[in-house]
């Protein structure tokens, strides 16, 4: 079985989605220092996903299409997080 598949499907069945997004490119999804509300599925591209450190950008995980992607951290604690969400 397929989670993101099976997910997937369970949002659609059930009309959970709120909105669909358009990014250009470099465009961001989310920015440091904000509380992540939102559950993404990638539709096509990739989204890089990033923390910046004494100015230096560290890329640490891609959001990749046909996959889920949020800040779980902050997701889960309604709390700010550090992570960049950028296409």
């Amino acid at each position: 079985m397929d989670i993101n598949n099976e997910l997937y499907k369970q949002i659609e069945n059930q009309n959970l989605w709120n909105a669909f997004i358009i990014l250009n490119r470099n465009g961001f999804l989310k920015k440091a220092q904000t509380v992540e509300t939102n559950l993404y599925f990638v539709i096509s591209w990739s989204l890089k996903i990033s923390i910046i450190d004494n100015g230096q950008e560290h890329i640490i995980r891609f959001g990749y299409k046909n996959n889920f992607s949020t800040a779980l951290d902050s997701f889960f604690k309604e709390k700010p997080s550090e992570l960049i969400f950028k296409l």
